[in-house]
């Protein structure tokens, strides 16, 4: 399972997020975008060094070396802007589309990519896809990049994409906004998805 942080500031966000990995959580995309480099900083600086291996930039990229974070995300508009241009050694990377046709057109240098919403997002409300990504996976051919669902995706409902084809999962929302973010994590983290 990995995790996205919410894009807004959550005041208790740094510890709940230290607690999340002392539990087992194994990656953390950080998405905020519109945060400032200052205020990312600020952010990394919460988190304490031993943690910051897994975590993953969305925004300010450049910071990567100055806080040990060893994986980058190319959202897609900086992706379609840059091409592989922007890719460089060291640093593991993962992508977003938003439809199966453009994760087969993915070109080598990602790790995994994320498909979404695959279901409505609990995240950003109103936000779903106009066809049924689940039901584009079997149109998959990209064999090399690991597919990830990502929206809407809770605790309860985490059933309804297994045995689809994904590889793994992503969480925002559905961590996010549970009643017990805690109690919701170890559910998810004892998932067993199975492609």
């Amino acid at each position: 399972m990995i995790a996205v942080t919410l894009p807004i500031y959550v005041p208790s966000e740094g510890k709940q997020i230290n607690t999340f990995f002392q539990e087992g959580l194994e990656v953390l995309h950080v998405r905020k975008p519109g945060i400032d480099r200052q205020c990312m900083q600020q952010w990394l600086e919460a988190i304490p060094a031993d943690f910051r291996c897994r975590l993953v930039l969305h925004q300010h990229h450049e910071l990567a070396e100055m806080y040990g974070v060893q994986r980058l995300h190319v959202p897609e508009y900086m992706r379609s802007a840059a091409g592989q241009a922007y890719l460089f050694p060291g640093y593991t990377y993962s992508t977003s589309v938003h439809e199966i046709k453009t994760f087969n057109r993915l070109e080598a240098g990602y790790t995994y990519a994320f498909l979404s919403p695959v279901l409505e997002s609990i995240s950003k409300p109103g936000y779903k896809s106009s066809v049924s990504l689940i039901e584009q996976v079997p149109l998959r051919k990209q064999q090399d990049i690991a597919l990830v669902a990502l929206g809407g995706i809770h605790a309860g409902n985490v059933s309804s994409i297994d045995h689809k084809g994904f590889d793994d999962f992503a969480v925002s929302g559905g961590l996010w906004y549970a009643p017990d973010p805690l109690q919701a994590l170890r559910q998810l983290l004892a998932y067993p998805l199975n492609k």
